[in-house]
């Protein structure tokens, strides 16, 4: 169900970030006509640490791309190179796009409540690592294993009814499924 946001008229994005470690977890809200019409969770990779406003602004730039720019995008903390980000979404979007850290009001509270999202989706996403090393810890002592695997590659080969064989695979690491190297065999 949509819901209204009190005193917006026209179309917001606000986007929080949260860091814990090598792990960020950014909470897009999107309000289009003063309606909240939905919300997204982005874990991007990070090789190493970075402040939030370098997340910010490296995200803004590329996620903003191709997709529709809204005249304000409220974020949780100040993003670097704010100007030169707003210049360029400005002459890609044909409007004035401001980049606003600080907000007051109904605003703040929209803000806050994408900065609890944001860190209670980063809360659940580490939850689930530490799960995970565990079963690859279980794993290990099930199949008496001096330490838990780095990688497991799981094959699950069918046919149906005299068509051709297929094959596929897929793959886990310490931190979970590691998509982009899933096959499929024909």
């Amino acid at each position: 169900e949509k819901q209204a946001v009190h005193g917006e008229h026209g179309d917001v994005d606000i986007i929080a970030c949260a860091i814990q470690g090598h792990l960020a977890c950014i909470q897009m809200v999107f309000i289009r006509e003063g309606q909240q019409v939905g919300d997204q969770t982005f874990f991007p990779d990070m090789r190493e640490t970075h402040e939030p406003g370098q997340i910010l602004g490296a995200f803004i730039g590329q996620y903003y791309l191709e997709k529709i720019i809204p005249k304000d995008i409220i974020v949780s903390h100040p993003v670097e190179d704010a100007d030169l980000l707003e210049d360029v979404l400005t002459k890609q979007s044909g409007h004035i796009v401001k980049i606003c850290p600080n907000v007051r009001s109904e605003r703040a509270k929209r803000l806050q409540l994408a900065q609890t999202n944001a860190e209670s989706a980063l809360a659940a996403k580490l939850a689930s690592r530490s799960d995970l090393n565990a079963r690859f810890e279980d794993l290990a002592e099930a199949l008496d294993c001096a330490e838990p695997p780095k990688r497991l590659e799981c094959f699950d080969i069918s046919h149906t009814q005299g068509e051709p064989t297929v094959a596929s695979c897929v793959v886990f690491a310490r931190q979970g499924p590691v998509k982009s190297a899933y096959r499929r065999f024909n």
